[in-house]
């Protein structure tokens, strides 16, 4: 991760309001959010040099396609990955 913790929790504030999620409140490392009954958490760990996106919810397919918008919309320069 080429950015801060601070920078990177910016990002993902702004990532969350750009796909609809609404009460995002900011934790020590990370932001979450929820957006028609799914919860979704973007973790910024320097330390690691990692950023999670993690969105859980009933329906996965649904659950996943937030999961690719929050990536997606993250910004230039992380790889979206996911286990098989």
């Amino acid at each position: 991760m080429t950015s801060s913790k601070v920078q990177c929790k910016q990002t993902a504030r702004i990532t969350m309001e750009k796909v609809g999620f609404i009460d995002i409140v900011s934790g020590k490392h990370g932001i979450w959010g929820v957006k028609n009954g799914y919860k979704a958490q973007i973790k910024c760990s320097k330390a690691e040099q990692a950023i999670i996106f993690l969105v859980v919810g009933k329906d996965v397919q649904i659950a996943v396609s937030f999961n690719d918008q929050l990536q997606q919309n993250f910004g230039s320069g992380f790889h979206i990955t996911r286990d098989p």
